[in-house]
């Protein structure tokens, strides 16, 4: 699946093999973000791209929630916060979540122990989730 992200007129505009990903499907499954799409963090617009893209995938509702969050963390919260272009092999992914997440590059903080996959929270040594930055011992 190709996955495309830019900002069109001010709006954040996705598109799944060169069609335009509608977040209305997703948000009646889970209503993370009554705005719509977002990328390049960890907040609630990219886990309803995630969850979105997933669905799009032919995922069920309940297999969707349940991965999506991991989704998240492994292709959408590390993007660049602008344009962006991608392949993903959901179906592979899906297959092996574990080793998928177990081969990235991750730091887990010492303080709330969750785990991020974000390349500039491991550069910094920053928890996204509880907003600290830690030493290099993470």
């Amino acid at each position: 699946m190709h996955i495309e992200g830019e900002y069109d007129d001010g709006n954040l505009v996705v598109r799944l093999d060169g069609r335009v990903l509608d977040p209305a499907r997703s948000q009646k499954v889970w209503n993370h973000s009554p705005d719509g799409f977002a990328w390049g963090y960890g907040g609630s617009g990219p886990a309803q791209l995630a969850l979105a893209i997933l669905l799009a995938a032919g995922l069920s509702d309940d297999d969707a929630v349940r991965l999506h969050q991991p989704f998240k963390w492994a292709f959408i919260a590390p993007l660049p916060q602008g344009r962006f272009s991608i392949s993903v092999d959901v179906d592979g992914w899906i297959k092996a979540p574990n080793v998928v997440a177990a081969a990235r590059p991750s730091i887990t903080c010492p303080t709330c122990h969750l785990t991020s996959y974000n390349p500039s929270d491991i550069r910094e040594n920053y928890c996204g989730f509880c907003h600290q930055f830690h030493g290099s011992t993470l």
